[in-house]
């Protein structure tokens, strides 16, 4: 064999340059380590330098498991086409400026053995090229571990090394043994450097990997996604994608510490899926691994809610009143005694408005429990878990000034009217014991005889005992003393 080198043999070794990147994952996607030292993302591009010279390499989707790798330097444009299968990458076909080249069968440029454990692949063909016919020719890839190499976009470690040979065949030329290919390839990134003569190497510069920043993929993955994650429920299918910036793609993931709950797993692409069984609110530590060996943490919690959660509601107090609810038929529950539809069940996150309404003789004192941060009347709760919550309504006080403000003796209402002022005063008709001092400069109206709810006056009240005005005045209505 002769080491000569024309036109056609040139063209074709210009061709067999595959700068990739990372790409889109088909349902055919290669295998692990294919993915990791071979990586296909339509999109990506990556510029390397030689000299004052540089490369820049873009991948792009070409048809279904298939990838166009175009290239372009200062004076020379192409591209390759290559096919993704399960276990192995092939080389479909070539072409540059007007001359194209195919492969039948395809080239078999690396599979996911030798690529773990290094190895020889080789490919008989038969090359047809626009302008030259065909001939047969044989190709031989051999892989091996190459370390840890620096070029200007970063350090990386374990690589590989590939050097793809060609002997052909050629009519009227005899057979010709050619050096097409000889370059190192990073994990999550592909090509790094790329030997373009003897004794120049283009190397990486710059680029992108599925979006990452090539200098980003010498470190550890950093884990992007929050914690708590979403609340999963009993009984209903849950998936959620765990995401991670940076490193080398793709990512591993795995649970290192903990327990997921019952029913859910974590796949090595990062899905948390499945159907939970029992009700939990746990923790547990995920790690994402980079194709470069290199790894983060980090500390999730999820909360498995019941399918159904109750609500049940307690009422409470020396007055009357009732809870209703809106949307209405859920709870509608009254005091004194506890009586009607006090508890409900509904579909976990559903949310009801608890509506408090008091007895005329009555005053709301407020909500409890699970509802214990509402406010006024009115309660919005959000029954995501069992929750039980408590209603107080309080008697009303015997004497009241208009406005109102609730005392339970003329004594203590008297003290809170403001000298020099005239002001009316409310007692419900009652038995009063006791004696009434009234000191300060104050025209006091003091009306008895009213109901519970101070709705209207009709009895009378009775004071047992003195009432004595020191200053002021006093005007009395429906009131009897003895």
């Amino acid at each position: 064999m002769s080491n000569i080198t024309d036109s056609r043999l040139i063209v074709l070794s210009c061709l067999l340059i595959p700068f990739m990147l990372l790409c889109f994952i088909s349902q055919a996607r290669a295998g692990i380590a294919l993915e990791t030292y071979w990586p296909l993302y339509g999109g990506d591009q990556k510029v390397f330098s030689y000299g004052a010279e540089s490369l820049a390499m873009t991948v792009s989707d070409y048809e279904v498991n298939q990838y166009k790798i175009q290239y372009q330097t200062a004076t020379d444009m192409g591209y390759e086409i290559h096919q993704i299968g399960s276990d192995k990458i092939q080389v479909v076909l070539a072409k540059t400026g007007y001359i194209l080249i195919s492969f039948n069968p395809y080239i078999n440029l690396l599979n996911e053995s030798v690529v773990l454990n290094g190895g020889t692949i080789t490919t008989q063909t038969t090359v047809t090229q626009r302008y030259a016919g065909s001939y047969p020719a044989t190709f031989t890839v051999v892989v091996e571990m190459a370390g840890a190499v620096t070029v200007p976009a970063g350090t990386f470690t374990n690589c590989r090394s590939i050097s793809v040979q060609k002997v052909a065949t050629i009519p009227g030329e005899g057979t010709v043994n050619v050096s097409f290919m000889t370059a190192i390839l990073a994990p999550g990134v592909g090509i790094i450097r790329k030997l373009v003569s003897p004794g120049t190497w283009a190397e990486l510069v710059s680029g992108t990997v599925h979006g990452i920043d090539v200098t980003k993929t010498t470190i550890a993955p950093t884990i992007a996604s929050s914690s708590p994650l979403p609340t999963a429920t009993v009984g209903v299918a849950y998936n959620q994608a765990l995401a991670a910036t940076d490193g080398a793609m793709p990512y591993t993931w795995s649970v290192s510490s903990g327990t997921l709950p019952a029913g859910l797993s974590l796949s090595s692409v990062g899905i948390l899926s499945g159907t939970p069984s029992v009700a939990t609110n746990t923790g547990f530590t995920v790690q994402v691994t980079g194709s470069n060996g290199l790894f983060s943490r980090k500390v999730f919690s999820i909360a498995v809610n019941n399918q159904f959660s109750s609500l049940d509601l307690s009422l409470s107090g020396s007055g009357s009143g009732s809870v209703n609810s809106n949307p209405s038929g859920s709870i509608s529950c009254t005091w004194p005694p506890q009586a009607g539809k006090c508890s409900t069940s509904q579909t976990t996150g559903t949310s009801l408005t608890l509506i408090a309404s008091h007895g005329g003789d009555s005053s709301f004192g407020g909500w409890g429990g699970s509802c214990s941060l509402c406010t006024g009347l009115t309660c919005l709760l959000t029954i995501d878990a069992d929750k039980s919550c408590t209603a107080i309504f309080n008697i009303l006080p015997l004497v009241r000034i208009p406005g109102p403000a609730y005392y339970a003796s003329i004594a203590t209402a008297y003290s809170h009217l403001v000298a020099g002022s005239h002001a009316a005063m409310q007692v419900q008709a009652v038995e009063l014991t006791g004696d009434v001092d009234l000191l300060s400069n104050i025209e006091l109206d003091l009306q008895g005889g009213y109901d519970s709810g101070f709705t209207g006056s009709t009895g009378f009240t009775t004071l047992h005992g003195t009432v004595s005005i020191g200053n002021g005045s006093l005007t009395l209505d429906r009131i009897v003393i003895k």
